[in-house]
């Protein structure tokens, strides 16, 4: 990219960002005045089958509301740094800034949404939110996937290990491997989701599984160069 655009990317991207906190500020109100209309105690967790785990202060939804801004300021901080990298002034990026934010907006609102359903109609509702929460993961897994390889060796985001961190090399082959399996999931997330599955917990096991594997592989590549 040259030089002589960098600017108007920059004001592009920043534009985004704006409009991402104003609409987001004012779905935050309307959160806040379906709160006020709960009562002081409210479900936090159900089970598949309709019934309540777990009951707690109404607020607590408030944490999630606010997290759609800590992934616009996430995305902020990039474009703020000294050496600002240039995938921030890319289309697909973004792209995946505003499908990430997306995603974590249509978070927010399944705990108002499994409310305000009927008792008979909570398994229902339940197996819905979790299946349509499903794809939408899937979907930002396989967009992330396609935009990773794209991604030049910087040190704010994509996978970085202590190997990866003076080696393009060894950053360009780990991310590559990271796209390729980032991009199994999101198929099978979206598979899952034709069930109105969630597979949460299996998620979190092979993010933590996928991890040591892709530091183990770094490992492998410092090690091999040596």
């Amino acid at each position: 990219m040259s030089k002589s655009n960098e600017p108007k990317k920059k004001e592009d991207y920043q534009k985004i960002l704006r409009i991402l906190l104003i609409v987001n500020s004012i779905l935050l109100v309307i959160h806040i005045l379906f709160i006020l209309c709960l009562p002081n105690v409210v479900p936090l967790r159900w089970n598949n089958a309709g019934s309540v785990e777990l009951y707690g202060s109404k607020w607590l939804y408030f944490i999630l509301d606010v997290l759609p801004f800590i992934t616009i300021w996430l995305f902020y901080l990039p474009g703020k740094s000294n050496s600002k990298p240039t995938y921030i002034f890319t289309p697909a990026w973004r792209y995946f800034c505003v499908s990430f934010n997306i995603l974590m907006t249509l978070a927010t609102w399944i705990p108002e949404y499994l409310v305000f359903t009927k008792t008979e109609s909570l398994p229902m509702a339940i197996a819905k939110s979790q299946g349509g929460l499903m794809l939408l993961i899937g979907i930002m897994f396989l967009f992330l996937g396609n935009f990773l390889p794209q991604v030049s060796h910087n040190h704010s985001f994509g996978v970085k290990t202590p190997w990866t961190k003076d080696d393009k090399l060894n950053w360009k082959k780990t991310n590559h491997l990271f796209s390729v399996f980032i991009m199994i999931i999101g198929m099978v997330c979206i598979i899952a989701s034709l069930f109105y599955s969630s597979w949460i917990r299996l998620l979190g096991i092979i993010g933590l599984g996928l991890t040591l594997m892709l530091y183990g592989y770094s490992f492998y590549l410092f090690y091999k160069k040596q």
